[in-house]
């Protein structure tokens, strides 16, 4: 099947047999040339999903998808009156059809490499980064589906979700699977795994890192966040292998339901891979396991787990502790993940993603472990608008204890007032606040300039919450914006104005 191509058909009941589908009206036997659930890109020929969203439901554009061509509808609610001449399924979940339905199309690709799903609130994109990293050392094809970039052996699919929809998904590992890849390294979010966004496919090893608060402006409490992740495992083969976290809390509950093989990393002795970190500093970390030490550029102890979640996934696949140990010193962690960035101005810059009470702990607490007794931590932070609101205040009071400097600033403030937003993160500082230490300025570019300005020499800035992306979104407007070369304009005003002092 030549990818891409219009002229290729499939008969939908071939597509939805693994769905229980009942024909309400029509051919079921009619030949769609391609499925879609947004009805703007509906063609002559296509299958229409009328899948209800958080925002619209897509059986309100049943009709004008009929309009633009659509000969066939799968949907939850049927309309009346169905039009002559038109295919009407009825499903349980519109969702769950399309993701059966696009791995139906595209000949089901995930049974033709290893994939590997890493879910879990923070790490995510680093762990899958060091698995395709790692396969691409030891000499295999790979693919990577990432927040960061869709990788394709070494070409470079733009990504514009962390998991993209389940026809971008198949489509993707179909393409991996022509152009002669192995293995597939994919993060699975809970927005994809509450959205069916992985129907169909067929996990080799599904990989649980952590899980803290997140997205409950999405999943409204804790409690239906984790059964979203727990909904993954619970859904998986039973020739998957299911690796967990052992020192997360929750991942007893995670793993209750799980069909698969269940193997467990971490710290105490009940794990099934157990690991002693014997060196973390700046320059890298010094792990030990299976009686093995080894170094890595890579520091922070959450990023030890990372790496450790890494091995073992990669033995589960046949590459060995052994074999993996040979390739580690060459891995780098994904950008803008505790990117570190030097300016040669007595100041060092770490950018990082952290957008979670969690990790803001995480990434403050590993720095602050590692350097030097003199150095200072000031720390740039935001939350993002028209999301979680809750974790705002939490955030701040986190960063504020923890570093010695505090800077409150914008992310993506969208529809909301960015001062509003930094108001409610405000809430969680004392009342008795040192004006000397904590600084508020609307504007990021602003706030990382102000960072560098109020930082003495040996100081370490990290610039928190966009880590890789390099855009800003304020209102509508989606604009330029990278946290790396703000702090590099910055590093250079502060050397002028020190310069000018002298």
């Amino acid at each position: 099947m030549k990818l891409g191509s219009n002229a290729v058909k499939k008969s939908l009941y071939e597509l939805l047999r693994r769905c229980d589908a009942d024909l309400v009206c029509g051919d079921p036997h009619i030949e769609v040339q391609n499925l879609q659930f947004d009805s703007r890109h509906v063609e002559a020929g296509s299958a229409f999903f009328a899948i209800p969203g958080t925002q619209v439901d897509g059986h309100d554009f049943i009709l004008e998808a009929i309009d633009l061509g659509a000969v066939a509808v799968v949907c939850e609610k049927v309309p009346f009156p169905v039009p002559k001449a038109l295919t009407v399924f009825r499903v349980e979940s519109a969702s769950d059809a399309f993701g059966w339905a696009a791995n139906a199309f595209y000949d089901f690709p995930s049974n033709k490499i290893k994939l590997v799903g890493v879910t879990g609130t923070n790490g995510k994109t680093t762990t899958v980064s060091l698995l395709y990293q790692l396969f691409r050392s030891a000499g295999y094809s790979c693919g990577l589906l990432s927040t960061v970039q869709n990788l394709i052996k070494d070409r470079v699919v733009p990504s514009t979700h962390t998991t993209g929809d389940a026809l971008q998904i198949t489509r993707l590992m179909a393409e991996m699977v022509e152009a002669g890849c192995s293995h597939c390294f994919m993060e699975v979010t809970s927005h994809a795994i509450d959205q069916n966004r992985i129907s169909g496919l067929n996990f080799d090893v599904a990989l649980f890192t952590n899980i803290s608060h997140e997205h409950l402006d999405y999943h409204g409490t804790f409690k239906s966040y984790r059964d979203v992740k727990k909904k993954y495992f619970d859904n998986l083969l039973p020739n998957t292998t299911a690796v967990f976290n052992a020192d997360d809390v929750h991942w007893e509950y995670l793993a209750q339901g799980c069909d698969g093989q269940k193997i467990s990393y971490g710290r105490h002795h009940g794990a099934d891979y157990t690991f002693y970190v014997k060196r973390n500093d700046l320059s890298g970390m010094q792990i030990e396991i299976c009686g093995r030490t080894f170094k890595m550029q890579l520091f922070g102890d959450f990023n030890a787990y990372n790496m450790i979640a890494c091995l073992v996934a990669a033995e589960q696949l046949g590459l060995s502790v052994a074999q993996s140990l040979q390739h580690v010193k060459n891995l780098e962690s994904a950008p803008g993940r505790m990117e570190k960035v030097d300016c040669d101005q007595n100041l060092l810059g770490i950018v990082d993603y952290a957008h979670t009470p969690d990790a803001i702990q995480q990434v403050i607490s590993a720095v602050r472990e590692i350097a030097q007794p003199t150095s200072k931590i000031v720390a740039v932070i935001g939350c993002a608008g028209n999301r979680d609101r809750e974790k705002r205040p939490k955030m701040a009071k986190i960063a504020y204890d923890l570093s010695d400097y505090l800077v409150i600033t914008s992310v993506d403030s969208r529809s909301e007032e960015p001062m509003a937003i930094i108001d409610e993160m405000a809430s969680g500082l004392p009342d008795n606040l040192d004006d000397n230490r904590v600084f508020v300025v609307e504007d990021r570019a602003a706030a990382i300039t102000k960072a560098c300005s109020v930082a003495p020499d040996g100081a370490i800035i990290l610039i928190l919450g966009k880590g890789h992306e390099k855009f800003q979104i304020v209102g509508s407007v989606k604009r330029p914006f990278d946290d790396v070369k703000v702090f590099r304009n910055a590093c250079q005003q502060r050397h002028l104005a020190l310069r000018d002092l002298e």
